[in-house]
């Protein structure tokens, strides 16, 4: 198209169920990202969580929620409150 910009996309994004329900949000798959927003302020780990980390092999498994401090979880998640997750994009 004349005029107009084509935008090539810095890396592929989908959200990620299995047959048995197991399930993540948002899965950035170039980057090896697992990302489940959560509504609580002291959001739980899942046997979901895991179950999707361990499909997908992924290297950073993140909780995005309304927290004002990231801090870190056992078995290599962590959690970010939302203004962390919106830094990535800026």
């Amino acid at each position: 198209m004349q005029g107009s910009k084509q935008c090539v996309p810095i890396c592929e994004m989908c959200f990620y169920r299995a047959q048995d329900d197991t399930a993540a949000d948002l899965v950035i798959v170039k980057a090896g990202i697992l990302i489940e927003i959560k509504y609580s302020a002291s959001p739980a780990l899942t046997k979901s969580m895991h179950i999707a980390a361990a499909d997908l092999r992924t290297r950073r498994n993140v909780i995005v929620a309304p927290v004002t401090e990231n801090y870190p979880m056992r078995d290599g998640f962590e959690v970010l409150g939302y203004s962390s997750l919106r830094s990535w994009f800026d």
